[in-house]
């Protein structure tokens, strides 16, 4: 048996992906008596809040005139979420979305037009439309639906007031 001190643990105990544990940004690899350990850098993630360079690019992007929506790709567990979910007490409004919850991914894979779209989300998450110019929707997980993803486009085109953020991992896979 392997002693665990200081945070070192044997990869089938960790809840992340090989991806991650293979970045040196996020894990410290050691090998001990022949077996691997790992353990969490020290400052990997965004748990402390908002580095000072995440706030600046984020910022910039909220106070664009034709603001796209901004899409943030990552490994899983890196820290998107809480980015969002800490950027999202800038607006008066807040509206959640995880793909990987069926009752977020069918909004995208039912709605007719953006409009439909758009009031569905706020009459679901109990919103309020007059309001959109100071809502932020969240769509994590987006991997999930890629009609999703080519949603964003109508957002931009069609509802540019409503700033919208989107998060998720592998995305480069829907594009092969």
């Amino acid at each position: 048996l392997v002693q665990q001190e200081g945070g070192w643990q044997e990869a089938k105990d960790i809840k992340t992906t090989r991806e991650n544990l293979e970045n040196p940004l996020m894990f410290e690899k050691k090998v001990v008596n022949g077996v691997t350990l790992y353990r969490s850098v020290p400052g990997s993630g965004i748990t402390g809040g908002l580095t000072p360079d995440q706030t600046k690019v984020i910022e910039k992007w909220k106070g664009k005139e034709n603001r796209k929506p901004l899409v943030i790709r990552g490994a899983r567990q890196v820290g998107k979420t809480t980015l969002v979910n800490q950027f999202a007490q800038n607006y008066e409004q807040y509206i959640y979305l995880n793909l990987e919850f069926s009752e977020d991914k069918e909004l995208f894979e039912t709605f007719t037009t953006i409009d439909n779209l758009i009031q569905a989300l706020f009459f679901l998450k109990n919103k309020t439309l007059n309001l959109k110019s100071k809502t932020l929707v969240f769509i994590d997980e987006i991997q999930e639906a890629p009609k999703a993803l080519n949603t964003l486009r109508y957002f931009y085109e069609f509802a540019p007031e409503i700033s919208v953020i989107a998060a998720g991992s592998m995305l480069e896979t829907l594009f092969d």
